[in-house]
């Protein structure tokens, strides 16, 4: 099948959505060239998370998206990891991708985040904002390799050892890659385990406030001092 967009032809790709990703790169292309002539040192503020969808019961979409049944349910239809990239001030999806149950959003996230300059076309500086469930070691090894700048809500549980031991509510924090923690990044990524093995620490900056609910929230963020902790809340 071939397609056109303003004189560019190329060839379906073997991808579950057929075109409709490159029609939509295309677009947000065009609006881009026009975002950076307008404004130059304007900072790109994207939002990311995850969602599982149940997609139609068949044999192609159990093979594509995995089996969510069980021994009491019989095979079901897979149920798939969904990606959402999301440029925060102008409201546009920037990438949208449903993959295989198993695979972790982090990794999905990873290689998203990858092809975002390359598929269209944007610029660092990035700042990506995250919910809970990202703060691994591993994954902010990755954006820091990448250049990407980040913004991380924490579990309650998250580094609490750190976290109890600040002075104050907004300060910079030293993570070590201790023994324990570098143990799950080596059988998952022993490519990764090597360097963060040799670099022995990382350095963030821990921002916490008080919700109106009265809970704690704590933000992990490479972000300079510049910006204020109210300013990372909001």
């Amino acid at each position: 099948m071939q397609l056109s967009v303003q004189g560019i032809s190329t060839t379906e790709k073997t991808s579950k959505f057929g075109n409709f990703p490159y029609l939509n790169r295309k677009y947000l292309m065009e609006f881009l060239s026009f975002w950076r002539t307008q404004t130059v040192e304007r900072i790109l503020l994207i939002a990311i998370d995850g969602s599982k969808a149940e997609v139609p019961n068949s044999k192609d979409n159990r093979e594509a998206f995995g089996n969510s049944g069980n021994q009491h349910s019989g095979e079901r239809a897979g149920t798939g990891t969904g990606k959402r990239n999301v440029w925060c001030f102008e409201s546009f999806y920037l990438d949208i991708e449903i993959e295989h149950i198993c695979i972790s959003e982090n990794e999905l996230e990873k290689r998203n985040l990858k092809q975002i300059e390359k598929k269209i076309g944007i610029r660092k500086p990035v700042v990506a904002v995250f919910d809970r469930g990202y703060p691994s070691l591993e994954f902010i090894d990755f954006l820091e390799t990448e250049g990407i700048h980040y913004l991380i809500r924490l579990s309650s549980n998250d580094y609490m050892a750190e976290r109890k031991r600040m002075q104050s509510a907004d300060e910079k924090v030293i993570l070590k890659h201790s023994s324990a923690r570098l143990q799950k990044i080596r059988k998952k990524h022993p490519e990764r385990y090597e360097q963060m093995q040799k670099k022995g620490s990382t350095l963030v900056r821990i921002s916490k406030s008080t919700l109106p609910s009265g809970n704690e929230l704590a933000l992990m963020t490479d972000l300079p001092d510049t910006i204020t902790a109210e300013e990372l809340a909001e």
